[in-house]
């Protein structure tokens, strides 16, 4: 421990931040450039108006987005640069993403998040304690 902080706390703070859903999809959409609204919500089919709104609000409240309110895209939401910062993390979890969990020409992953209650895994039941 250093300062009375684990070693531990910037990775939890960073999981924190990334790890809700939606947040590594946004970032990675706004690093190709300024975008709306509606073009972000397109950009990540599934993903609705509601949620999209609120995931928006958390990552300017972190200061990772603002909204843009003038220039070539006014209206339109931006990575601020602390935001552009997570650009190297979102783009080794993409890596991480296509060598090991993405099946060669498809966009489908091969792992189910046993947690988002989809896939076989997911649908198994744990023994009973008599089996």
């Amino acid at each position: 421990m250093t300062g009375g902080r684990r070693s531990s706390d910037g990775l939890r703070a960073a999981a924190e931040l990334i790890g809700c859903r939606w947040t590594v999809l946004l970032v990675h959409d706004l690093s190709e450039g300024d975008r709306r609204f509606c073009q972000i919500q397109r950009a990540c089919p599934g993903l609705g108006s509601r949620t999209l709104a609120v995931r928006l609000r958390a990552l300017m409240e972190a200061g990772l987005v603002e909204r843009v309110a003038e220039g070539t895209v006014p209206g339109a939401y931006r990575l601020t640069d602390r935001g552009r910062e997570l650009l190297p993390v979102v783009d080794a979890m993409r890596d991480f993403g296509r060598s090991w969990l993405v099946e060669p020409h498809s966009h489908r992953s091969t792992v189910e998040c046993p947690l988002s209650g989809r896939g076989r895994d997911a649908r198994r039941r744990a023994p009973s304690p008599g089996a």
